[in-house]
């Protein structure tokens, strides 16, 4: 239960808090790929070009600039994983989440978790003979869709809480987490509540790993994928 008092009644989930380009580095992907999703992508037709809606709706600040909640955070992560392993067309895909989401009778689809079940059905479906036109194809398709979302926690309700990013493969140790109510939204080292933010900075002023494993008694493996994350946050912005 998150204790709403600390941020004056509002769901810590739906304050904006990252900016575009620090969301898409903590995500792996690149900036203008998060841009096009939450402000929709110009494409050629037969008929001359067109503007695609969004697919995640993220509101400006008066800076006229685009601060992304938790909420959309995981969304997009939830689109990695639909767009980067299969190359779904950017129009097809706004198309069919608008058609889950009546299917399902529900808002946001992608933060669902029913989406991984009714609606991945439905995503084989509607794409599947794109992807590939085979059993297997279409079986490997929701596999990889599965793996993502069981790096992500929920609570009773069916809301996300906590999200594990990756570094290489999305079957790794659960090392990393993204929790709305530790650091402030930033990454942390799981169990510890440690900012890797924290510990690259550490180390790229000098400290070594003995002398972090030490001071934040924490083992190497913890202290490496630290490292390692962040080193990946750093290429990405």
């Amino acid at each position: 239960m998150i204790n709403l008092d600390l941020y004056r009644k509002k769901d810590p989930r739906e304050i904006p808090a990252y900016t575009l380009p620090e969301a898409a580095s903590y995500l792996r992907i690149s900036t203008s790929t998060l841009r096009d999703w939450i402000t929709g992508r110009t494409y050629p037709t037969s008929s001359g070009k067109k503007h695609g809606p969004p697919i995640i709706l993220v509101p400006k600040n008066d800076e006229r600039e685009y601060l992304l909640s938790y909420y959309h955070l995981v969304e997009a992560y939830v689109l990695k994983a639909l767009c980067h392993h299969h190359g779904l067309p950017l129009p097809r895909v706004r198309e069919t989440l608008d058609w889950i989401g009546k299917k399902l009778k529900v808002e946001r689809p992608l933060l669902r978790e029913n989406f991984q079940t009714d609606g991945m059905a439905l995503i084989v479906e509607k794409f599947g003979h794109l992807i590939n036109p085979s059993r297997d194809g279409q079986l490997e398709m929701r596999q990889i869709v599965e793996a993502y979302f069981q790096r992500i926690d929920r609570d009773d309700h069916d809301s996300p809480i906590r999200l594990y990013p990756f570094l290489n493969k999305v079957t790794e140790a659960k090392m990393i987490a993204i929790d709305p109510k530790r650091s402030f939204g930033r990454p942390i080292l799981v169990g510890t509540g440690l900012a890797t933010s924290a510990i690259f900075d550490r180390y790229r002023g000098g400290d070594s790993i003995e002398t972090l494993m030490e001071d934040y008694d924490i083992n190497r493996t913890q202290v490496v994928s630290a490292l390692e994350y962040e080193k990946c946050v750093l290429a990405a912005a």
